[in-house]
């Protein structure tokens, strides 16, 4: 399969001790896909993506391992070559953003079950106007960004390499959601890429 990978960004590894790279991009299809380390979903040690930055072009070896709220998962079995890289705005024009009237489903930071469900999908990019990272009371680097019309504040971010604060008029970001709750009962949107423009 060959992807342009748009997100590899910090995720907590299933043992819950360590973090992982959840490593996400584009098809040539033009299909998202998310590249986990087994088939229970597990985001990939910094070993096993030694090989590839966010906007390379790469051929690997998968299989398909859709799991309940991300189906785009699929195993990496073998990484091949690194083809090239794209920009941004070559990722733009060839494979769109996505345009629909909320950033899934709502215009807040996180969903309820049924709102999970309604989504269908756990990967977005789109264009946001007036994006703002700040640090909050409790340490943790948040987004605010308006996103058709709509503010949303209190978005994580999870993009290694935006961790202070920062502003930008416009930028393309990847938005994801997480597969479980973890004992909140709401799906917590967090942005996983920043690419201002």
């Amino acid at each position: 399969m060959r992807l342009v990978v748009l997100a590899k960004s910090a995720k907590r590894r299933n043992d819950g001790a360590n973090y992982g790279n959840c490593v996400a991009g584009i098809n040539a299809d033009g299909e998202w896909v998310r590249l986990v380390s087994d088939f229970n979903g597990d985001s990939l040690s910094d070993y096993e993506c030694r090989q590839f930055n966010c906007l390379d072009i790469i051929d690997v070896e998968v299989t398909p391992c859709p799991i309940e709220h991300h189906p785009e998962n699929v195993k990496l079995e073998r990484f091949v070559e690194n083809v090239r890289k794209y920009s941004i705005h070559d990722v733009v024009r060839k494979f769109g953003l996505d345009d629909d009237r909320f950033c899934f489903v709502n215009a807040f930071n996180s969903l309820d079950e049924r709102e999970r469900q309604q989504a269908g999908k756990s990967l977005v990019l789109i264009m946001v106007q007036n994006l703002i990272i700040y640090q909050d009371d409790r340490g943790k680097i948040k987004a605010k960004f308006i996103y058709n019309g709509q503010q949303y504040k209190d978005i994580s971010v999870t993009d290694n390499q935006y961790r202070k604060p920062l502003e930008f008029e416009d930028a393309y970001i990847v938005v994801s959601l997480p597969n479980e709750t973890k004992g909140y009962a709401r799906y917590y949107k967090f942005i996983a890429a920043i690419y201002p423009i």
